[in-house]
């Protein structure tokens, strides 16, 4: 059996594609002198929520096992617990 990376479904590469931009847009966010975004961090998160969301249902439900979905599901579950963290456990 040979081990793929892209997405085989279409909610695979939506997520795929919601996990880049996320990560383009929290890094141009991040390092701040390279482009002005006009989005707060909480709300470039929501991408990453959407992401996870896809991510998994496109994992569990259509059976996709493809690395480009793994790796969506890792780096949007570490948003996912930052945002748990920061209003359900320590809220201000």
């Amino acid at each position: 059996m040979k081990n793929k990376f892209w997405p085989i479904s279409k909610l695979g590469w939506i997520s795929f594609v919601c996990t880049i931009l996320f990560l383009v847009m929290i890094f141009t966010k991040l390092a701040g002198n390279l482009l002005r975004l006009p989005f707060s961090a909480q709300i470039i998160a929501v991408l990453g929520v959407i992401g996870f969301s896809l991510a998994l249902f496109s994992f569990i439900f259509k059976k996709d096992r493809g690395g480009a979905v793994k790796g969506s599901l890792v780096v949007c579950s570490i948003v996912v617990i930052w945002l748990i963290m920061e209003y359900v456990i320590f809220p201000t």
